[in-house]
């Protein structure tokens, strides 16, 4: 019976440790060099920038680079990190989304294999779901 407990008991902390790494961190930039981690609705903001992703009906076809990823991380921006790879369908292709950057009006992605591409144009619906979620749950970093 001890072990029996001692077993549930494991599975109950290490189910509980999993589950806080899979939650997708949130960052604000500011143009001001400030960089703040938000932790509130953050599964809302994860799934409202989903939707604006897969709503995406336009991508350039260019593969960026690190470089691009990163100056797409200079000024105002918010970036979605998660701990393991979440497959989108962006019209016809999926893929494995690692980390969004949303900044200057476009997605920039990278995927599990370190590939970069940048999607914009998104439905009306998910632009403004997006739009409030960030109204509603960020202007309070901007203070």
């Amino acid at each position: 019976m001890r072990t029996l407990l001692f077993l549930l008991l494991g599975f109950v902390l290490v189910s509980s440790f999993s589950k806080a790494d899979d939650v997708p961190i949130v960052i604000r930039a500011r143009y001001d060099g400030e960089n703040l981690k938000y932790t509130k609705n953050v599964d809302t903001g994860f799934n409202r920038m989903l939707d604006l992703l897969k709503s995406c009906t336009y991508s350039d076809g260019t593969e960026y680079n690190a470089a691009d990823f990163q100056k797409a991380q200079r000024g105002d921006h918010i970036r979605f990190a998660f701990s393991s790879a979440v497959k989108v369908a962006i019209g016809r292709v999926e893929i494995s989304v690692k980390e969004v950057v949303f900044g200057s009006g476009s997605l920039w992605v990278l995927d599990k294999d370190g590939k970069v591409t940048r999607h914009a144009k998104y439905t009306f619906k998910e632009t403004e779901a997006f739009r409030k979620w960030k109204e509603d749950n960020l202007a309070e970093l901007d203070k």
